[in-house]
């Protein structure tokens, strides 16, 4: 499976992308549950950001299929996924 992102379509321009994706039996819109999402367990930081990129996506009306996105907030955790998310410390220790 292949995954495309496509931003800043300009209202003009969206049927004609609609009909090019469509011929192509591209999937041009996603609803919340076809986003996959790998979170760390127990943790209330990854769920809150998972959310916040839900909404974001919604908002933005950005068109996605096939995105696993994954979200890391602890170090020394695995967590699989095409695009990775990690929160980082502002001062590093150790």
């Amino acid at each position: 499976m292949k995954s495309i992102l496509i931003k800043d379509i300009e209202e003009k321009y969206r049927k004609d992308w609609n009909y090019l994706l469509d011929k192509h039996q591209i999937n041009v819109r996603h609803a919340a549950n076809e986003l996959n999402f790998q979170v760390e367990d127990n943790s209330f930081r990854a769920l809150q950001l998972k959310n916040h990129l839900v909404k974001y996506l919604n908002d933005d009306d950005t068109r996605t299929f096939g995105v696993c996105v994954g979200i890391k907030t602890r170090r020394k955790r695995e967590v699989f996924s095409s695009i990775l998310v990690r929160r980082r410390p502002l001062i590093p220790f150790g």
